[in-house]
């Protein structure tokens, strides 16, 4: 029996069924290579020269209720909607102290100049025997003004060091007014809203500050999708 013919109606259907599945393919891959292609938020830093980040581990800076320099409540309110560097030491300090506030002093400064971006340092003591409100008070008035002295009780001090795992060693024995304590050494940075967001190492050097920030700014930027 000869086959019977084809008829041309039947075609049609298949054809556009086909052209349609390849007109969907081909919008499906259009749009995977534009999605890829955009610029993706980064997910954690760029290189970093001296700071280590905590993106991966992000939380709230320790709740604590300070004195500062002017005798004023300084809490961890205050951290909020500014970038804070936060270090330990003690003015009776002779080295490592005046030095980071001096490299601290330059990097507020340039940030304040040249980038605009608000910021603060704060400088808390491990030393509250000698480090009084006047004491701290003379002190910081060497260096820019946005450095916040910063004191409490001992019991204070250990619960915010100890959360934060900053050590420091002060002599049992303080008859010798000249006695030295013994302290980490880091900058914390605090992010505006309050979270801690990476470790600055010594040697502390200002430009590489400045330029760690920068990136870790854009970072948190990104992030805070702004």
């Amino acid at each position: 029996m000869p086959p019977v013919p084809e008829n041309p109606r039947t075609r049609q259907p298949v054809k556009r069924d086909l052209f349609l599945l390849l007109g969907i393919a081909g919008f499906t891959v259009c749009i995977t290579l534009f999605y890829f292609l955009l610029p993706q938020p980064n997910s954690e830093p760029g290189s970093l020269n001296s700071a280590t980040s905590l993106h991966a581990h992000p939380r709230a800076f320790p709740e604590f209720s300070l004195t500062d320099h002017r005798g004023t409540e300084f809490s961890h309110q205050h951290l909020r909607n500014v970038w804070s560097f936060i270090f330990f030491g003690y003015t009776h300090c002779p080295d490592i102290c005046p030095l980071t506030l001096g490299t601290m002093n330059q990097v507020l400064g340039t940030l304040s100049t040249r980038d605009a971006i608000p910021a603060q340092g704060i400088f808390i003591s491990v030393d509250p025997s000698r480090d009084t409100q006047p004491q701290l008070s003379d002190y910081v008035q060497y260096f820019d003004q946005k450095i916040i002295g910063l004191t409490g009780y001992d019991s204070e001090l250990e619960t915010l060091s100890q959360a934060l795992g900053v050590v420091y060693s002060v002599p049992p024995a303080q008859d010798d007014a000249g006695y030295l304590v013994d302290h980490s050494a880091h900058i914390f940075l605090v992010t505006p809203n309050g979270n801690l967001l990476a470790l600055f190492g010594t040697p502390h050097e200002s430009q590489h500050i400045i330029d760690d920030f920068r990136t870790l700014n854009t970072y948190y930027n990104l992030q805070q999708g702004s």
